[in-house]
């Protein structure tokens, strides 16, 4: 009887944990796997776009979330809720272009996307930009010889 109850208590305490369980996707084309929940932290995996994920736990903007076994910190710009259906290829029977693909992987709301459309605006130079790799090492240096205010981790 004892255990019968022990075990009902302790499905009780876990029944939560799968209740509220959050899938979301990578909405860009390489998302970041972080060991910890700062743009510093160490990458630990590339996630490809349309990459689903479950949400273990939230802090702030950030993810601790679990691929395929491997868990990670990912920053909620890089997920979006549900799951992304493009194909390509294929009839989707929608008329998504190229360009609205494009405009998602970069976060773009339909809002900002009417604006890029309404004056016509290129993103050839944030393409480019998109394509610059900075290493940690850079990017913490360069943190370290500027004058922002320092945040104590």
């Amino acid at each position: 009887m004892k255990k019968t109850f022990a075990l009902c208590g302790l499905l009780l305490m876990l029944l939560p944990a799968f209740a509220f369980a959050t899938t979301l996707t990578v909405q860009v084309s390489d998302g970041d796997l972080r060991s910890e929940p700062s743009m510093f932290g160490k990458i630990i995996s590339h996630l490809k776009y349309h990459s689903v994920v479950n949400v273990i736990e939230e802090r702030g903007a950030w993810r601790l979330v679990d691929f395929n076994g491997k868990q990670g910190w990912m920053h909620i710009s890089k997920l979006v809720a549900g799951n992304l259906n493009l194909s390509a290829g294929k009839d989707m029977g929608s008329s998504v272009s190229s360009r609205d693909v494009s405009l998602a992987g970069k976060g773009i709301t339909p809002m900002e996307k009417a604006l890029v459309i309404e004056r016509q605006l290129s993103f050839d130079y944030v393409d480019k930009m998109e394509r610059v790799k900075i290493s940690p090492m850079e990017l913490e240096k360069f943190a370290l010889q500027s004058d922002f205010p320092r945040i104590s981790r």
